[in-house]
């Protein structure tokens, strides 16, 4: 089919004139929706493909079949469906620290003293720049040694003073039962971060409430969008990227922008381990971010991102031409967004 004959075809599927001209042997064979996030395509111009959930291409192999998309926005894309895919095939790990293992410790901060007391209370020197929510890591106390190298949440800040909280900030560390109180102090105090995240406010490094790390980023009562996010992991537009996280919602929701695309149907509302897929879209950041979508404490944990390159058994591979080697759409208008919900047909073209 030549060019004018499919700028004829994207006319008349925007018009629904579907009247079949003596140029064109055609008639659709299948049509349905997607919802957001499921379209599941590859738009590269030599790895095309299309796995939409819950629909099967694979029995439309052979090139006699053509894939038409519409997003929500009204924009198309189609080829020619070529071959059934065989099985889903995933590239390398993209995101760093992904399982939220590694940290990295601040340089030391003096601490003046720590009360023997119920609740503790520890003063650290005026310019510390700590704030509530802040972990830190303890070492080289002298007299409250049982506080060395364990990781504590900073919490009931006033002035240069903290109390240190119990898991996900509920209570404060009872220190009277410790041997003594900490009067010496010195450089005894690191701040903690994720290696590799950037944490907005509320979101820390996962600690136990018991002076231990339990390896995840943990927000506690963090508010509406204030994100933790690791930046151009979706370096390539038209890819196709599937994400996989482990969350644990305490009270809250959650939601994840995936390529800086976000949207109703990537917001959480219960926990579990989550798979969602985005196609890389022209002008959004590649970051992986999480967000509240209403004030959320949880965590998050074991997030990946790898690109897809090869569609699973009914998805199918796409070619510019009928027939042709090219794995590439034959027309993508600019703007299209396969992440967005989207309508299909399947036609036939003919032999």
């Amino acid at each position: 089919m030549n060019k004018t004959n499919q700028y004829r075809l994207i006319n008349l599927l925007i018009n629904n004139q579907f009247v079949r001209p003596k140029w064109v042997k055609n008639r659709i064979v299948l049509t349905s929706s997607i919802t957001a996030g499921n379209a599941l395509m590859d738009l590269t111009s030599t790895n095309a493909f299309a796995a939409p959930v819950g629909v099967d291409l694979s029995v439309y192999q052979g090139g006699r079949h053509m894939y038409w998309v519409q997003d929500s926005g009204g924009r198309l894309a189609f080829g020619f469906i070529k071959a059934a895919g065989v099985a889903e095939t995933v590239g390398e790990e993209l995101v760093t620290n992904g399982d939220f293992a590694a940290v990295t410790k601040a340089a030391a901060k003096s601490v003046t003293g720590i009360t023997k007391a119920n609740p503790g209370v520890v003063t650290f020197a005026a310019g510390h720049g700590y704030a509530n929510g802040d972990v830190i890591y303890f070492s080289g106390l002298t007299q409250m040694t049982e506080l060395n190298t364990q990781y504590w949440q900073l919490r009931a800040n006033s002035g240069d003073t903290f109390q240190l909280a119990t898991v996900y900030d509920t209570t404060s560390l009872d220190t009277s039962g410790y041997g003594d109180a900490e009067t010496t102090g010195g450089n005894c105090a690191q701040k903690v971060t994720l290696t590799g995240w950037v944490q907005g406010a509320r979101w820390h490094v996962g600690v136990d409430g018991a002076g231990g790390l339990n390896n995840v980023a943990q927000a506690n009562n963090a508010l509406i969008n204030i994100n933790i996010y690791q930046s151009s992991i979706y370096a390539t537009t038209n890819k196709l990227y599937k994400k996989t996280v482990a969350i644990d919602i305490v009270s809250g929701e959650i939601a994840t922008g995936v390529g800086g695309i976000g949207g109703a149907s990537f917001i959480y509302t219960s926990g579990g381990n989550k798979t969602k897929y985005d196609t890389g879209s022209s002008g959004a950041n590649g970051n992986v971010t999480f967000y509240p979508n209403v004030t959320f404490t949880g965590t998050i944990d074991n997030v990946s991102v790898k690109q897809v390159t090869a569609p699973s058994a009914t998805g199918a591979t796409i070619t510019s031409t009928k027939g042709g080697a090219t794995m590439a759409f034959a027309y993508q208008h600019a703007s299209f967004n396969a992440n967005l919900a989207c309508t299909f047909a399947v036609r036939y073209v003919g032999d």
